[in-house]
């Protein structure tokens, strides 16, 4: 994360005010920036990322508390047991976004505390953090490869994914047929 440190230094430096990456806000320039430090070290990053097409789901799954819940314990289903098939984990950190509506802040919460136990092992601890996402340079990674996939399928724009394309493997899943997942493999 050092050198996403430096890439702020240097694009202040460049004249480039910048507060905070934000990948849709983000200068072209800034996005080329940081799409070449990423794909230069995919091999020290992992990113598991869920596309959903809404006008698949059923109404219920419609309602953002419902659908970011239902995201998120996806998520943690897929990324959760690769992490701990690889490592001695004691400890599971889960940070996301700081959440502005109580109440979804508290369904997603919640989706956390109820699937993550029913994941680890016996024993293994976890904690639950809201961080800023502009302040916090893992998210911005995650929001650029997010981004990326998104601007390829919906614009057919492949110039952002090809740079991190090495690092995907696309996965259909059985749990949400109709949702892909992506996830970046580490070497």
């Amino acid at each position: 994360m050092n050198l996403l440190f430096g890439l702020r230094r240097r694009c202040i430096e460049d004249g480039i005010n910048i507060d905070y990456f934000h990948c849709y806000e983000d200068s072209e320039a800034v996005r080329n920036h940081m799409f070449n430090l990423i794909h230069q070290n995919l091999h020290e990053i992992c990113v598991d990322a869920v596309i959903v097409n809404k006008s698949d789901l059923l109404p219920d799954l419609l309602r953002p508390q419902r659908l970011y819940a239902e995201v998120l314990s996806f998520l943690l289903k897929i990324s959760i047991p690769k992490e701990l098939e690889s490592k001695d984990v004691e400890e599971i950190v889960v940070i996301t976004d700081t959440i502005p509506i109580n109440a979804m802040k508290s369904k997603i919460s919640k989706a956390i505390q109820n699937t993550l136990p029913e994941m680890l092992p016996q024993g293994t601890r976890y904690k639950l953090f809201h961080h800023q996402s502009r302040y916090h340079f893992g998210f911005h990674i995650a929001d650029c490869c997010c981004w990326a996939i998104h601007r390829k399928l919906s614009r057919n724009e492949t110039n952002w994914h090809d740079l991190i394309k090495p690092a995907f493997e696309q996965k259909p899943n059985q749990i949400y047929p109709s949702w892909t997942s992506f996830r970046t493999q580490r070497e």
